[in-house]
């Protein structure tokens, strides 16, 4: 016998499967991967700075220099509108502020330009075109003279002249090919000297003495007397007398003290050393005491002097003097110092200090005994 199913029972069983599959498909789309986001790529950082720049331009030129950001990626950026530029010397080459470089006058200078936190240096010379720069020092026995003129007397550059500074060092600018030096300076032979010049190059001068030195060894009574203060505070003690005893090689001199209890470590404390030029003027240095206070911690001293159980004396500065019958006298342009410490290494602190005098013309003689 058939067995009848009634429409409803189909139409349920239908939408039964129907349900079923939805949800089937519901969970399947649940289940998903969600999709990664793209990697950012970081920005290219800076590396470092490029100057480009010429070697050497002519006076009254005006060139465009070039700075250049190089970066992580190894592009390369003009940034020459938006870097710092500067020049060590404006009298020599002047700088605009989009790295325009003007040369003003002979000379030399050191072109900087920094870029956020890169920057880059070049040395730029002001030289006719073809010509270099010839430097150099004049000496006496090994020692430097300061005052001598150098000149060009022949060849490219020729009329080019110049005096040798405290480091008894030359420099003409715009010097090439065969040319003719002339070096003077009072008390000294001329010199006059042929070189060829082919790049920027040195050529140093040796000056012989055009008369017999005056002969200075032997023993002294050293003065030395302060004077009005320019600046310091409270007061040093006035007048100080030591014996002295004069060593001499050539131009060079070394005077010894004794007679006072002078604080000796490493071998200074009390001695000084000076120079006798072609003219018969002494030059003495007696040390910086300012400089080693503020920068070294022993008690490295040219003249020091222990004047109670907790006090040194210090006296520095550069003699200029000139000989006499009894001597040698001038004046002393430096300064007396009383500071804490009577033993070694003193105290490198300038608070220490207890009396400062400086001043320019303290008196200074020594006398043959």
């Amino acid at each position: 016998m058939a067995i009848k199913i009634p429409y409803l029972a189909i139409g349920a069983t239908i939408l039964v499967a129907i349900g079923v599959a939805s949800c089937d498909s519901r969970d399947r789309k649940s289940v998903q991967p969600a999709t990664a986001p793209s990697p950012v790529t970081p920005a290219p950082s800076l590396v470092r700075v490029e100057l480009i720049a010429p070697g050497s331009i002519a006076p009254g030129e005006s060139v465009q220099l070039t700075a250049n950001a190089i970066k992580s990626d190894n592009s390369v950026e003009n940034v020459n509108e938006r870097a710092v530029w500067q020049s060590s010397d404006p009298r020599v080459v002047e700088i605009s502020s989009s790295g325009v470089a003007k040369a003003i006058a002979r000379g030399e200078a050191m072109i900087t330009v920094r870029f956020q936190s890169r920057g880059a240096s070049t040395r730029t010379f002001v030289l006719p075109a073809g010509a270099y720069r010839l430097s150099g020092t004049v000496t006496d026995s090994g020692l430097v003279v300061v005052g001598a003129t150098v000149a060009v007397i022949g060849g490219v550059g020729e009329g080019l002249s110049t005096i040798t500074d405290g480091n008894g060092t030359y420099t003409l600018y715009g010097v090439r090919d065969r040319v003719r030096l002339h070096a003077k300076v009072d008390g000294y032979f001329n010199r006059i000297e042929e070189i060829d010049v082919t790049d920027h190059r040195t050529f140093n001068f040796a000056m012989i003495s055009d008369h017999q030195r005056p002969d200075l060894p032997g023993r002294y009574t050293l003065n030395i007397v302060r004077t009005a203060c320019l600046s310091g505070k409270n007061a040093p003690p006035e007048t100080r007398s030591y014996e002295a005893t004069v060593a001499q090689d050539g131009p060079r001199l070394t005077v010894t003290l004794s007679g006072a209890d002078f604080i000796v470590t490493g071998g200074r404390g009390n001695a000084f050393t000076g120079v006798l030029d072609g003219s018969n003027r002494v030059t003495f240095a007696i040390g910086d005491p300012i400089y080693y206070y503020e920068y070294y911690n022993f008690g490295h001293y040219d003249v020091i002097e222990r004047i109670s159980n907790t006090s040194a004396l210090l006296i520095s500065g550069k003699v200029t003097a000139g000989l006499s019958s009894r001597g040698i006298s001038g004046t002393l342009n430096g300064a007396f110092m009383v500071t804490q410490a009577a033993l070694p290494p003193l105290p490198p602190a300038t608070t220490l200090i207890q009396a400062y005098c400086y001043g320019t013309a303290h008196r200074f003689e020594m006398v043959r005994r």
